[in-house]
């Protein structure tokens, strides 16, 4: 193993990195509250190519799978850049809100955008509408509890996103409908969970949960369980049925 580069530039220190989906771009930024772009196409002889001002400190990126754009999260502040021309970046929206975003992660369609963040009222997961020309239309959101942020996941197929709450649970969501997201399980994990990521195994992978002292490891197969019981069911839930069992809910058959 060997050091290719060193990529140098920022003033103060740097808290998140992200790689474009074709490997080629690297964007870094931290406390200088300047998002740098960088051509490591070459990884041995990168080249800077762009610097994006902030309003604040930078504590997230994510670039959409195709690369032409780049989300960018900090202390109250969000964006959506354009840098399908990387060298000359356009910013497509911004809001600014009293909250500081912990963590950004973008589905694999590049529809959508997950929004963890910390405010005096707690923690909030977003979700942003990403195919809107103005950048960003906010969905819906997810509430946690009154504390620090836990952390956020998203399996590799974009079904299933993990949010972990300073309760010491992580809560499973079915996102195929990211406007209205669909609570499918709630896994106990002892204490305030401090990170959280998928692991390519199975349908939706594996869930690795770090809690204190521990790592948790859960196999998830929400979805396919799904899957597998509406293929041998002899017929669909009718709105009859909805409304007599699960009426104060939005009728959404799972097996349609």
């Amino acid at each position: 193993m060997s050091l290719l580069a060193e990529l140098r530039g920022h003033t103060g220190a740097v808290a998140s990195v992200a790689v474009s989906g074709d490997g080629r771009t690297l964007a870094s930024a931290g406390a200088d509250r300047v998002v740098r772009l960088w051509d490591i196409g070459h990884p041995q002889n990168p080249r800077a190519l762009a610097e994006l001002p902030q309003p604040a400190e930078v504590t997230s990126l994510a670039f959409t799978p195709d690369g032409d754009s780049l989300a960018v999260g900090g202390v109250g502040h969000l964006s959506v850049w354009d840098v399908t021309a990387a060298g000359q970046p356009r910013r497509r929206a911004q809001l600014t809100a009293p909250a500081t975003v912990r963590k950004l992660l973008v589905s694999p369609d590049g529809r959508w955008l997950a929004v963890a963040s910390t405010s005096d009222g707690g923690s909030l997961t977003e979700i942003y509408g990403l195919d809107s020309p103005r950048g960003l239309h906010r969905l819906t959101a997810i509430a946690s509890r009154p504390g620090q942020a836990g952390s956020i996941a998203l399996s590799a197929d974009g079904r299933v996103l993990a949010v972990s709450t300073p309760a010491g649970q992580v809560t499973l969501w079915d996102m195929r409908s990211p406007s209205r997201p669909v609570q499918r399980a709630t896994l106990p994990v002892g204490t305030a969970p401090t990170a959280t990521v998928f692991g390519p195994l199975g349908h939706e992978g594996v869930l690795a949960v770090v809690a204190g002292d521990a790592v948790r490891l859960w196999q998830l197969d929400l979805l396919a369980a799904e899957d597998e019981i509406c293929a041998r069911a002899e017929g669909r839930i009718n709105r009859e049925q909805w409304r007599t069992y699960l009426g104060h809910r939005h009728y959404d058959p799972p097996c349609d």
